[in-house]
């Protein structure tokens, strides 16, 4: 959500804190609702990424010690299969 927006009517009461930059580059916390993906991107006109973005965040998301939900990072390694064209694809 961009600064200076105002949450969509109807979501969620949970609130995640975000940071947020102003127009003169500081950092603010800010408590927002909770939106998931859906309700923010049109997932059917959005571009995929392209291959090496998303083998550079494949590669950084293998290496840290970020926790994904089950099965996040082999659709990663499935969608850089299908722009490479690829079968397998190993980091």
């Amino acid at each position: 959500m961009c600064a200076g927006s105002s949450p969509a009517e109807g979501a969620t009461s949970a609130t995640s804190v975000f940071i947020r930059l102003d127009l003169h580059g500081a950092n603010h916390y800010a408590d927002e609702p909770y939106r998931h993906l859906p309700e923010v991107v049109d997932l059917l006109a959005a571009r995929p990424l392209s291959a090496k973005a998303t083998a550079g965040f494949l590669s950084r998301a293998q290496r840290s010690r970020l926790r994904f939900v089950p099965g996040f990072l082999a659709d990663l390694e499935e969608h850089l299969g299908a722009v490479t064209g690829r079968d397998s694809v190993v980091a």
